[in-house]
């Protein structure tokens, strides 16, 4: 649940940051182009500072439009993460069926996991995407038989082969 949570949170705190992003570089857009188009016939100081200001603002509210649209992103590359995760954990299945890099895979994973989308970590070493539960379980993937199963975090046997996991 609170996963759940987290993910729509940030949905709609990239929808509103869209929101806010767009009406203030239009707003701040058209004050810059004004300022700058009088900034010829200005005498005063204030009023050569003033496009700069405005400018500044502009760019604050682009950024603020680029950091929603890598927010959306991450949540919808994180929803296709989790289908294919579901299925295998491991981590060059999932850079294989994306298409995209492994390095970056991971660079999202670790983002996806910092922001509390995925409970887990990676582990380099198995190349998987390890899944903490609630019971102090996890999902893990036997090499001997392929399966998915759930195993305590001290370790345990693959409940169909009989292989150690850990």
């Amino acid at each position: 649940m609170e996963r759940r949570f987290r993910v729509i949170t940030d949905i709609w705190i990239a929808r509103i940051g869209t929101v806010v992003g767009w009406t203030g570089l239009i707003f701040w857009g058209l004050i810059t182009s004004v300022s700058i188009s009088s900034l010829f016939s200005a005498k005063e100081a204030l009023d050569w500072i003033m496009p700069w200001v405005c400018l500044g603002l502009t760019a604050i509210h682009y950024l603020l439009i680029r950091t929603a649209k890598g927010t959306r992103s991450l949540v919808g590359d994180f929803r296709y993460y989790a289908q294919i995760l579901a299925k295998n954990k491991s981590l060059s299945a999932l850079s294989e069926e994306t298409g995209e890099d492994p390095e970056d895979v991971k660079k999202k994973l670790r983002t996806m996991c910092k922001r509390g989308y995925f409970k887990g970590h990676i582990d380099l070493q198995q190349d998987r995407m390890v899944l903490e539960s609630s019971k102090g379980e996890y999902a893990a993937r036997c090499p001997g038989c392929g399966a998915t199963t759930r195993i305590r975090k001290t370790g345990g046997t693959c409940r169909y082969c009989g292989n150690p996991l850990q």
